[in-house]
C-alpha cells in the first residue's frame, strides 16, 4: 500500500500559510505547560485560541474561526484541534457556541467561542 499520497496530504504547504511577522509569538504560561490533563496539542491550540478570542474582543466581534483554519495556521491535523477543542469545552477552558445558519440552499453549522483567560495571560494594566 503506498502511504505516499496519505501522508503529503497532512502535511502542510507553508506557502499556504498568510504572511507571519517573524517577531510575533505567542504566550504560553508555565501553569497551563505543566498541566498533564492536557495534550501538547491543546496547550497550542488553547493558547492560539486564547489569543485569537482576545484580538476579536478588542475589534467587539465574536470570535468564530473555521477548525481546517485553525489546523493549518498551527500545523495540526484538523481532527486533532477537534479533539482539542472537545477536551478544552470540557475542562471549561473554552465555551462552544453552536448555531445554524440557513439560506436558499442548504443549512450550514457555525461555530463561535468564548476562551477563557485561566491564567491571566491578557492581564488588564
Amino acid at each position: 500500500m503506498d502511504n505516499t499520497n496519505s501522508t503529503q496530504k497532512n502535511q502542510v504547504n507553508p506557502q499556504s500559510l498568510r504572511e507571519i511577522d517573524p517577531s510575533t509569538w505567542q504566550r504560553m504560561p508555565c501553569m497551563i505547560r505543566r498541566r498533564i490533563d492536557l495534550t501538547l496539542a491543546d496547550k497550542v491550540i488553547y493558547t492560539y485560541m486564547l489569543s485569537q478570542y482576545k484580538h476579536f474582543q478588542a475589534l467587539q466581534k465574536d470570535y468564530h474561526e473555521n477548525m481546517e483554519d485553525i489546523a493549518k495556521e498551527n500545523g495540526i491535523g484538523r481532527r486533532t484541534v477537534g479533539d482539542s477543542v472537545k477536551r478544552l469545552a470540557d475542562l471549561g477552558l473554552i465555551t462552544v457556541f453552536k448555531k445554524s445558519v440557513y439560506n436558499a440552499s442548504k443549512s450550514v453549522v457555525s461555530y463561535s467561542y468564548s476562551v477563557k483567560d485561566e491564567y491571566n495571560v491578557f492581564k488588564s494594566t
